[in-house]
């Protein structure tokens, strides 16, 4: 048996001894400890429910495979999972990845901070700083078994990476609603919600379209489609590189992104995508026949390497076969360039019943489903077109189209949900209510 955080929800009171000791310990201005508070029926006479969590040091941490540098390593005596401060980047691939919500950005260092077990403590024969300050026992550290506690609250996620943690309480006493509410709002498994974030995004929307685009050109220059001036490819190629790095906290730091290439998908990203700006710019320079053949195929290999990175995340069916997906976006664009009318019919008609899956999915009239109307009607527009045979030579149609995949692109990272305890006490608070509304 493994050492790990037992928690016991009855006897918390929401004193905040445990996150309090924590940002003592490790000084740090944000506890790496939350504790969420929930009340059975939504009366506030009735008992409250609190529930302290942190890192969960899992046995197969999703964090310590993601990431790109491998800040992240498990220390052989404790288990804990441990992060180096200088390999970190900032990237906050490990945020997306935890479904525990543990790594936290230090906004003021740039970057990620998290429970360590305070293993220093724990090597000296102490325990960590957050048990030894609980009051009432709720959360102690020991011996937990192999299968954590997880299948006593079907809530809580487990994405086969077997956390360290034993979790006791009432069964029939799980909440039905959060007090305060706010301290329930999603701040984190959509990353187009935080808007501490969203310029960061946007770098990664400009990014991966781009190279849609720069990998769509490659085949269309190779197989005789429309004429794409060399000069503007190496542009659209750099213009990629420079905003890959704009989401970066530490950006000089960037060149150690492709040190975990063996288990981060960011990291085979990174250097596929170093291998073909090197390949196609040799191309697009000596415009050599096999290098622009072998530029086109490490693109579509790169187009593939980018979707991974967020499968990897949110590894959810509807997020393998989102229109949005890099992959299918090149192949569609680049059936246009050529002018190839029925892969392009077919590709678009993929595209269009993926939306109109979210559309029925997703009712609430807002600006993402406004924006999946315009990008379907684009679609259709430009299909149309297609079939008529004049689509490709039409400047205005061409700028529509392109318009409309990266209003697609936009949508996935609005779709694009890694699975997190947040989302997951969300999805069972509603069901639960739906439940106890149809017994009534």
């Amino acid at each position: 048996m493994r050492k790990g955080f037992i928690i016991n929800f009855d006897l918390c009171v929401d004193c905040k001894a445990c996150s309090a000791s924590c940002l003592l310990e490790n000084r740090w201005s944000e506890s790496a400890r939350t504790i969420y508070t929930y009340n059975t029926e939504s009366i506030s006479v009735l008992p409250i429910t609190h529930l302290s969590l942190a890192c969960n040091h899992c046995k197969k941490p999703a964090c310590l495979y993601g990431c790109p540098t491998g800040a992240f390593a498990k220390d052989a005596l404790t288990s804990a999972i441990i992060i180096d401060s200088e390999k970190c980047i900032g990237c906050r691939y490990c945020i997306w990845n935890c479904p525990y919500d543990a790594p936290k950005l230090n906004l003021h260092s740039g970057v990620i901070v998290k429970c360590d077990f305070c293993h220093s403590r724990i090597q000296e024969g102490d325990e960590p700083a957050c048990t030894a300050a609980c009051p009432t026992g709720s959360l102690r550290f020991g011996e937990i078994p192999e299968i954590a506690g997880n299948d006593v609250l079907n809530w809580f996620p487990e994405k086969d990476i077997n956390p360290g943690i034993k979790i006791n309480g009432t069964r029939d006493q799980f909440p039905l609603r959060i007090f305060p509410e706010t301290g329930m709002e999603i701040q984190r498994n959509n990353p187009l919600s935080e808007e501490k974030s969203i310029s960061c995004e946007w770098s990664l929307i400009l990014f991966s379209f781009l190279i849609v685009l720069s990998a769509s050109f490659n085949i269309s220059n190779l197989l005789g489609g429309r004429s794409i001036d060399p000069i503007s490819s190496i542009v659209v190629l750099v213009l990629a590189g420079i905003f890959s790095i704009f989401h970066l906290r530490k950006k000089v730091k960037a060149c150690k992104a492709i040190l975990n290439y063996k288990n981060s998908p960011l990291s085979r990203e990174i250097i596929l995508f170093i291998i073909y700006s090197a390949i196609s710019f040799v191309a697009l320079v000596t415009d050599h026949h096999w290098l622009q053949l072998v530029s086109v195929l490490i693109g579509l290999l790169l187009l593939i390497a980018i979707d991974n990175v967020y499968t990897f995340a949110d590894g959810s069916t509807l997020m393998k076969f989102h229109s949005g997906q890099t992959f299918l976006t090149g192949l569609l664009i680049s059936s246009y360039l050529i002018n190839a009318v029925y892969p392009f019919i077919f590709i678009a008609s993929v595209k269009i019943l993926f939306n109109l899956y979210y559309l029925i999915k997703k009712r609430p009239i807002n600006l993402l489903f406004n924006l999946r109307i315009f990008r379907m009607a684009f679609l259709l527009i430009i299909s149309l077109s297609m079939i008529s045979g004049n689509a490709t030579n039409d400047t205005i149609k061409y700028i529509i189209f392109l318009s409309g995949e990266f209003a697609d692109r936009i949508l996935y990272y609005a779709d694009f949900e890694p699975v997190n305890i947040k989302s997951e006490i969300n999805k069972f608070l509603i069901l639960s209510y739906h439940e106890k509304e149809g017994d009534k």
